[in-house]
């Protein structure tokens, strides 16, 4: 427990430095994020293998064009909605008929299974990962950013310990064993507490705070978030793997710690672009 809460002390730091500083320090940053998850995506369905090493080639390929292009327009001020689709629609399309002409030339060599692999995580890492640098440049986009984090981490620091106290009720046994529904009720509940929290914090340094929207987004968004950590413990299960990777010594992998993130970027970002949560 004492190390799972030094990484986190560590991790927040870490987290307050980056965000702090300029936003195009902050997108670098987050596409280093995005591509250290691909690699380990990749890694564990089995894309570093001998035979299926062109497909994580294109998927690497695939996922540059994305961040460069994501970051570049970042630091011309350009990136947005609109101007990320532009490039991820037609990219995506290459990326499948590629793909699918591999498939076909190696029939025999790679089974369809790797290939709907290779393509799922290369695609889902990208998109939900993307949509962070999408919400850094919305107005007030740090702020909105801290949401996602707080959500995702608040979430999942409330259901731990509350899951270790007080549960007794398993969630989805298999998928993840540890998980129960006491800790998930704890964890809807501590994440709408850290929101509120962090609602009075913008508050006080003279910001706007709507915050009945901003409990119905911390809401859902918990729900969202456990939902993101059964996705990646799905995909660790079928692999037989238990961590990603061991980037965070001995803590995991970047997915380890940002499987909640993923998911929870892209609900916080269309929510902000619907339901006033914070102005000046």
């Amino acid at each position: 427990m004492l190390n799972r809460i030094l990484i986190g002390v560590i991790g927040f730091i870490a987290a307050i430095c980056i965000i702090s500083s300029d936003v195009c320090v902050l997108s670098i940053a987050l596409s280093i994020i995005t591509f250290i998850a691909i690699c380990e995506m990749h890694k564990t369905v089995g894309l570093f293998k001998k035979n299926n090493i062109v497909l994580s080639l294109m998927g690497i390929i695939y996922s540059l064009c994305l961040i460069g292009t994501s970051v570049y327009s970042v630091f011309t001020k350009t990136l947005g909605y609109e101007s990320f689709a532009k490039v991820f629609l037609p990219a995506t399309v290459f990326y499948m008929i590629a793909t699918g002409i591999f498939a076909v030339l190696s029939f025999e060599k790679t089974d369809f299974e790797t290939w709907v692999a290779s393509f799922f995580t290369t695609l889902y890492t990208n998109l939900m990962f993307l949509h962070l640098l999408l919400i850094v440049m919305l107005p007030y986009g740090k702020i909105i950013l801290w949401i996602v984090l707080l959500i995702s981490w608040g979430t999942d620091t409330f259901a731990y310990f509350t899951g270790k106290f007080f549960g007794k009720h398993k969630l989805i046994e298999k998928v993840s064993a540890k998980k129960t529904v006491e800790g998930a009720i704890g964890g809807v509940v501590g994440a709408i507490f850290v929101l509120v929290i962090y609602a009075l914090g913008c508050a006080y340094f003279n910001y706007t705070v709507n915050y009945v929207n901003m409990i119905i987004i911390a809401f859902f968004g918990s729900v969202i978030s456990q939902f993101g950590d059964l996705i990646a413990s799905c995909i660790k299960r079928h692999y037989n793997t238990k961590d990603y990777s061991n980037i965070l010594l001995g803590h995991g992998g970047i997915m380890d710690r940002f499987d909640s993130v993923l998911v929870v970027a892209p609900y916080v970002y269309y929510i902000c672009l619907i339901l006033p949560i914070i102005t000046k």
